[in-house]
């Protein structure tokens, strides 16, 4: 977990091993940042195959992510005020969807 000031969230290097995807948070509306206001981030990346009956590999990439971004006091979502760029491990592409 990282907390921060919501006016340093795009400043945060998002990432947890050369497995998992590289996350940046985009501001969707810069102009109106309040600065005062702490926000925390949790990022948790985990290989799809941890639900399933399928033997997972240490080496294998961690696919499936969640982050959630919450006021610090209030604890309130933050969610809908950014956007994320994911950068893909070892060349692999981009998913298909997304889930809030």
């Amino acid at each position: 977990m990282a907390k921060t000031s919501s006016c340093n969230l795009d400043k945060l290097e998002i990432y947890i091993d050369e497995l998992s995807p590289n996350v940046t948070l985009l501001d969707k509306v810069p102009e109106e940042k309040n600065c005062s206001r702490n926000a925390e981030v949790i990022y948790t990346a985990i290989n799809e195959d941890a639900f399933s009956c399928n033997s997972i590999s240490f080496n294998d990439t961690k696919s499936v992510i969640g982050i959630e971004i919450k006021d610090s006091e209030t604890k309130e979502s933050m969610a809908d005020e950014f956007a994320l760029d994911l950068s893909m491990p070892m060349g692999l592409e981009c998913y298909e969807s997304c889930e809030e």
